[in-house]
């Protein structure tokens, strides 16, 4: 272990920091009531986005309002019931990506690469 960590670095680690820096976080976080008829549900998303490009993220950046606004329309119609499973919730994260994209192409500016969720709480 001790010569791994000796030998480590370098190009490859410079190469890692660079693809990590890609996703940067959309903040705050999300919190909205769900779809539930059987009791008061809430989701709370935090979740960031992959743009390899300085003008890709500067344009997420401007466009957080109307992004925010999609991804609130977004979880706010989904049922408690229908988030359990993992599947559920990759596809949420698709349909995610896929709302940020739409404002992406409305500013005519590159699409982001991927969304990830950092952190995802029903009750």
């Amino acid at each position: 272990a001790e010569n791994a960590d000796e030998h480590g670095g370098g190009h490859e680690e410079g190469q890692a920091k660079a693809a990590s820096s890609d996703y940067f976080p959309v903040q705050p976080a999300f919190v909205v009531n769900l779809n539930d008829e059987e009791a008061m549900r809430f989701l709370q998303v935090e979740l960031e986005v992959a743009a390899p490009k300085a003008s890709t993220q500067e344009a997420v950046k401007l466009s957080e309002p109307l992004i925010r606004n999609r991804l609130m329309l977004l979880f706010s119609s989904q049922r408690y019931h229908d988030l359990l499973s993992r599947e559920a919730k990759e596809k949420l994260q698709q349909q995610a990506l896929d709302e940020i994209n739409k404002v992406m192409d409305e500013q005519k500016k590159a699409h982001v690469s991927n969304v990830v969720f950092t952190s995802f709480v029903m009750q």
